[in-house]
C-alpha cells in the first residue's frame, strides 16, 4: 500500500517543516511506502513572492507596505534557501506538482490511502478558499 500525505511540504516555517519531516519517518517507519503530496496552489505559491506582494502594496497605493516587503525580501530569500535545503535533504514527494484539487484527482488511482498531515490544510483562508 502507498500513503499519500498532504500537509504544508513546503512552507517557511519550523513547525510545518518538522512536522511534515516527522509525519512522513512515522509513517514510513510503520513500513508503509509514503509520499508527500507535492500540492501547490496559485494562492500559496504566491503567499512569499515578494514581487507580488510588493506590486499588490503599490497597487493599493501603500508604499509602506511596499518598501518593508522590499527590505523583508532580502531576508526571505535566505530563509527560502535554508528551508529548501532541508526539504530536498528530508522529504519525498511526488514528482508531479499539482496545481489545483481537480488536477489532483488522479492521486487516488496512485495511492491506497491518504493522510492529512495538518490542521491548516483545513484553513480555508489559508488556502485562497481552496
Amino acid at each position: 500500500m502507498k500513503v499519500g500525505l498532504l500537509t504544508f511540504h513546503n512552507a517557511l516555517n519550523h513547525g510545518a517543516a518538522l512536522q511534515a519531516y516527522a509525519l512522513q519517518q512515522v509513517i514510513k517507519d510503520m513500513g508503509v511506502d509514503c509520499e508527500i503530496i507535492n500540492y501547490v496552489n496559485e494562492y500559496r505559491r504566491d503567499c512569499d513572492n515578494a514581487l507580488i506582494r510588493i506590486k499588490k502594496e503599490l497597487k493599493k497605493k501603500n508604499i509602506y507596505l511596499a518598501a518593508k516587503c522590499c527590505i523583508g525580501s532580502l531576508f526571505l530569500r535566505c530563509r527560502r534557501q535554508q528551508f529548501l535545503k532541508f526539504y530536498n535533504e528530508h522529504l519525498h514527494w511526488t514528482s508531479t506538482r499539482f496545481t489545483s484539487s481537480k488536477e489532483a484527482k488522479r492521486l487516488n488511482r496512485e495511492f491506497g490511502k491518504f493522510v492529512v498531515g495538518s490542521d491548516q490544510v483545513w484553513n480555508y483562508n489559508l488556502n485562497g478558499t481552496d
